[in-house]
């Protein structure tokens, strides 16, 4: 990699999209699985700007989507994800839960519990 260049950015909340693109990270997917069980909806939140493309790769790793919210073209990741979880909220649902490997997955508000994950020192956000 050449000086000033930045590495790739990979998700890895849902998805292993570093390690094992395509596959599901099995312990989120099986909190979204026990959500699902208990009557809840599962919600995706996620700085991608396409939802097709999104949930399409979600469901095939196993997820159930209930509902997927992308950012807008030129809106910041943070920004776009608390609209997002505003706009999901104003819908009606209550996120009890809000899952991210980011610190800025979880500013914004509109959610109870945040739960953060490892990012490995910025390798995974």
């Amino acid at each position: 990699m050449a000086s000033g260049d930045r590495p790739p950015v990979h998700h890895n909340t849902a998805l292993e999209t570093h390690y094992h693109p395509g596959n599901a990270n099995v312990p989120v997917l099986r909190v979204a699985q026990w959500a699902k069980d208990h009557n809840m909806s599962v919600l995706f939140v996620t700085a991608r700007t396409s939802s097709s493309s999104a949930r399409q790769e979600l469901t095939d790793a196993g997820y159930p989507v209930d509902a997927i919210c992308t950012r807008q073209h030129g809106e910041s990741k943070d920004g776009g994800k608390a609209r997002c979880r505003e706009e999901l909220t104003n819908k009606g649902y209550r996120i009890t839960a809000n899952i991210g490997n980011r610190s800025t997955d979880f500013e914004g508000g509109y959610y109870e519990k945040g739960f953060k994950l490892p990012s490995y020192n910025g390798r995974l956000s």
